[in-house]
């Protein structure tokens, strides 16, 4: 205290200006967010593990390490030693910057945290180092402008936000650069739609018949599912988002992972045998897949349980019997529950809020189905409950099947 006030003195600060400047500069540093302080990456970390399943789980919106509210930074690792993910957590909340890398080093996403909910400006790279999307976030809701570019720097994607609804114009486009999205939203409501949307929403006669809308599908590499185009044999797709390797038990209690899939293409959704609501519709559905493929040994289907505790092997068996699950066609799955949720909220992207962190005590439920190529990225999300889209679905595969 001495010190500071002999350097005051010997520059002639006023007192009061030199308080001011320190409260500034702590302010700056510190930032205070609803009363948490967001982490900052220039600060010491308590302590820095590797996340996994057996060092850092969630509870109840928070993680814990060796049975305490984490604090500091979770890192993770490629295969080949380079840097994964970075997150900050502050009382056992993601708080502060999140940051992802490529496999190859190169700056995948930026992202920042407030108790687990995204706040402020978020940006997401392609492989090739252009932005793949910026998003900005305002008292936890989705605020402003909130752009996506295809690999080329073409826009795909321009929407207008104002605390979390939908205002002013909203506009997509075809990686051809035509305009397939155009209408104007008040309160998040439509307000104004254009012919060009009218027109692009009316299928020809020759979309409308049971072929695939397209003669090749896109791929999908994150939860806002926007689509986007690549030969199969082009070094981009090396790069694109991928289903991780996984162990789960079948109905019949062999053990499945992603070899079991193995250059086949499946249809994947998420389920709990005691469910009486949607469950019992998307898997009518997923049967008339099975059947629209039942001799066709490159295709198969993977049922995940949201229940596993409940719906063991014995209890999925007799589910398989009352609903004619083929065995070695369609796999009835049940595990370890945050297995099980990870995969469904951070490899399939069934179900993910933007914006939102869940923890495995939030019930993950979903109509969606995903389609899943043999190389294990993601080619489609359909409604489960929806005639039409199961009959596209049918269609996309026997396109998908095509590709070489």
């Amino acid at each position: 205290m001495s010190s500071f006030l002999e350097i005051i003195k010997a520059h002639r600060i006023p007192l009061i200006s030199a308080l001011m400047a320190i409260v500034l500069i702590c302010i700056f540093l510190i930032r205070q967010n609803d009363g948490e302080t967001v982490v900052s990456f220039d600060s010491e970390p308590e302590i820095e593990v590797i996340k996994s399943d057996l060092e850092l789980r969630s509870t109840e919106g928070k993680w814990y390490y060796n049975g305490k509210p984490f604090q500091g930074f979770a890192v993770q690792f490629h295969e080949n030693g380079n840097l994964k993910e970075k997150v900050a957590f502050t009382q056992g909340k993601k708080q502060g910057k999140a940051l992802k890398w490529y496999a190859d080093g190169t700056l995948a996403s930026e992202k920042n945290y407030v108790a687990n909910r995204l706040e402020g400006k978020s940006t997401m790279w392609w492989p090739n180092g252009s932005k793949s999307s910026e998003s900005f976030y305002r008292n936890r809701q989705r605020h402003g402008v909130q752009t996506k570019w295809y690999p080329d720097k073409t826009k795909a994607r321009v929407m207008r936000f104002e605390n979390g609804k939908e205002e002013g114009l909203q506009q997509a486009w075809l990686p051809t650069g035509k305009l397939y999205v155009n209408y104007e939203a008040k309160n998040g409501r439509l307000a104004v739609i254009s012919l060009g949307l009218i027109f692009a929403c009316n299928p020809t006669p020759k979309e409308r018949a049971k072929n695939s809308r397209v003669s090749a599908l896109p791929y999908y590499q994150e939860a806002s599912f926007t689509p986007v185009w690549f030969s199969t044999e082009s070094d981009s797709v090396k790069h694109l988002h991928k289903i991780p390797s996984f162990r789960l038990v079948n109905q019949l209690g062999d053990t499945i992972t992603e070899r079991s899939f193995e250059n086949k293409i499946y249809v994947t959704d998420f389920f709990f045998t005691s469910c009486f609501g949607i469950c019992p519709k998307m898997t009518s559905n997923m049967a008339k897949i099975q059947e629209a493929f039942l001799d066709d040994e490159d295709v198969l289907l993977l049922s995940h349980s949201v229940t596993p505790k409940y719906d063991s092997v014995p209890v999925l068996a007799r589910y398989a019997e009352n609903n004619a699950v083929v065995a070695g066609k369609w796999h009835l799955v049940t595990g370890a529950r945050e297995t099980i949720y990870d995969l469904g909220r951070t490899a399939y992207f069934v179900e993910e809020d933007l914006g939102l962190i869940k923890s495995t005590d939030d019930f993950l439920h979903t109509e969606n189905f995903v389609l899943v190529d043999k190389n294990r990225n993601i080619r489609g999300i359909y409604n489960g409950l929806n005639k039409t889209a199961i009959a596209q679905l049918i269609a996309d595969i026997k396109t998908l099947k095509k590709e070489k």
